[in-house]
């Protein structure tokens, strides 16, 4: 198992959502975390693909027991204005259990 998994630009194709949280919740160790990020979709989904994707993963994520934070102290490269406002870096852990 992993403490840390890093993952970047790999939730935009609809259908391969489910298999990388099954991967991510198969190698993550008990308190471990993923850290993922993205700003990309497949064009094929349309103008809505972004959010159906991040719904899709909000979904698989708790299916799995797997909860999803915003990270909001990133810093960007110093020749770097801003991200797009669809880009997003989460810190994925284990729910805590009910």
């Amino acid at each position: 198992a992993f403490d840390v998994i890093i993952a970047s630009q790999v939730v935009y194709v609809l259908a391969c959502i489910p298999a990388l949280v099954e991967t991510f919740a198969t190698l993550l160790a008990p308190d471990g975390e993923v850290w993922l990020y993205n700003d990309r979709v497949s064009y094929s989904l349309g103008p809505d693909g972004q959010t159906e994707c991040r719904a899709c993963l909000d979904k698989a994520l708790a299916s799995h027991g797997l909860a999803a934070t915003a990270d909001t102290c990133l810093r960007l490269p110093r020749d770097f204005d801003e991200l797009p406002s669809h880009a997003y870096l989460l810190r994925i852990t284990r729910a805590p259990s009910a």
